[in-house]
């Protein structure tokens, strides 16, 4: 990982952010770019149907810039290469275009809203950045009331790492990812294959069956493929979970409560599609995870 890029709201700066961000530099010993978009309210943007991401004056780009160094000075004496950067506009769009400019390997973001909205602004932001970003991008939910974000452990806990599979390129991407985090903190990745069935017979009811409704062979076909993609040269741990469910998204966030998670790592389809676990299973994965997750799409094809 050679470039970050961390995503600051000045107007609500998360100390958790600047900590992952902070702490996966130093992982990998890579630089640091903090971004701030400036993104001018609803209504003075549709005052302005002109408005053409240039309402920043140099003396308040400046204003913006100087929050910015305040907030790496501290990094920086810590030892790590941390830049700043302002843009102006749609704030998932520009995030994106940085990202691409400065050759960006991940994106670090916070799914929390302003004036008390929470998480439900995620998909304005985060889901969309996601969307558009090339490369992976780490969520972080907001931290429980009562939590010191600063006194969190940071990227150097994922130890344990959820990865739900179900064969595309782009979980498989992310088992790749999984799999290099793993071995850097020493952890162990948990795969997890979510086995949707119905009866036949009940399909217009949309009635879902129970495990222990579900045919052994199909099952044990599902074990079978997920036990056959586990690396075997690897120095971390692996362990393999087999579950029905009518929704992938309930499994998952099941799966992650179950045995409590420090990462999900979800594989999505590259820019502006849908993917596997797209829609809705990422929305809801995204907006109520109770711990970081990365988004990984896998490269795109070639054509010769």
């Amino acid at each position: 990982m050679r470039n970050i890029l961390c995503a600051v709201d000045l107007a609500e700066p998360a100390p958790r952010v600047l900590a992952y961000g902070a702490g996966l530099a130093r992982m990998y010993g890579a630089p640091l770019l903090l971004v701030h978009v400036f993104n001018p309210p609803l209504p003075l943007r549709l005052a302005l149907p002109q408005y053409a991401g240039d309402l920043l004056d140099s003396s308040a780009r400046t204003g913006l810039m100087e929050d910015l160094e305040q907030l790496a000075e501290p990094m920086r004496e810590q030892g790590l290469t941390v830049r700043c950067l302002v843009r102006e506009g749609r704030p998932a769009r520009e995030l994106a275009r940085a990202a691409r400019s400065k050759e960006a390997d991940l994106v670090v973001m916070g799914t929390h809203g302003r004036a008390g909205m929470g998480r439900l602004v995620l998909g304005s932001v985060a889901e969309e950045t996601i969307r558009t970003a090339p490369c992976p991008v780490l969520t972080l939910p907001p931290v429980g009331e009562g939590s010191d974000a600063e006194a969190e452990p940071g990227p150097e806990s994922f130890r344990r790492i959820l990865c739900p599979v179900d064969h595309s390129p782009d979980s498989l991407a992310a088992l790749r990812t999984a799999t290099a985090i793993a071995e850097r903190v020493q952890g162990i990745v948990r795969l997890l294959h979510v086995v949707e069935w119905f009866a036949p017979r009940q399909l217009a009811a949309y009635r879902f069956l129970t495990s222990s409704q579900v045919p052994d062979s199909v099952l044990g076909d599902a074990r079978a493929r997920l036990d056959a993609i586990v690396p075997t040269s690897t120095s971390c741990g692996f362990e393999t979970d087999v579950v029905v469910a009518d929704r992938p998204y309930t499994a998952i966030l099941q799966a992650a409560s179950r045995q409590p998670s420090d990462l999900i790592v979800l594989g999505v389809r590259g820019r502006g599609a849908p993917g596997p676990f797209a829609g809705s299973t990422t929305n809801r994965v995204l907006r109520q995870a109770p711990c970081p997750v990365l988004t990984v799409a896998a490269e795109p094809e070639t054509e010769h």
